[in-house]
């Protein structure tokens, strides 16, 4: 039951207060000594709230953004677990479109992203590098495709 904990369930078992700090990875760290959270929840159950991939995978991804700053939550779970657990919009909020590219395998970039946002987040240079020119031609329109790829790729 502890351990998959939800924060309405939580909400409902500890106090307002006391849910909003242990469901903030950092907040519990800094405002809760380990010996309290341990009296407060099941080892196993800190040990999940307070590590911010299992946080990830527990509570909804809006959940989880909302509860770390962009910049904690790419510094504390790998890019490429943020953007699969993570909506695509969210991942291109928290990671530039250079990052996201020079992170992400192509494959993984086209499933998230559309073409048409890949088109506008990516260069034409950059776009040509990920995609090899028949994905090219099957993802986007051959005008677009043509814009994009040189003749003799």
């Amino acid at each position: 039951m502890y351990v998959t904990v939800a924060p309405l369930a939580c909400t409902l078992l500890l106090f307002p207060i006391a849910c909003t700090l242990l469901l903030s990875p950092l907040a519990c760290t800094l405002l809760l000594f380990p010996l309290a959270c341990t009296l407060l929840l099941s080892p196993l159950a800190c040990t999940l709230l307070l590590s911010p991939l299992a946080c990830t995978l527990l509570l909804f991804p809006l959940a989880c953004t909302l509860l770390l700053s962009p910049l904690a939550c790419t510094l504390l779970l790998s890019p490429l677990a943020c953007t699969l657990l993570l909506f695509p919009l969210a991942c291109t909020l928290l990671l530039s479109p250079l990052a996201c590219t020079l992170l992400l395998f192509p494959l993984a970039c086209t499933l998230l992203l559309s073409p048409l946002a890949c088109t506008l987040l990516l260069s034409p240079l950059a776009c040509t590098l990920l995609l090899s020119p028949l994905a090219c031609t099957l993802l986007l329109s051959p005008l677009a495709c043509t814009l994009l790829l040189s003749p003799l790729a």
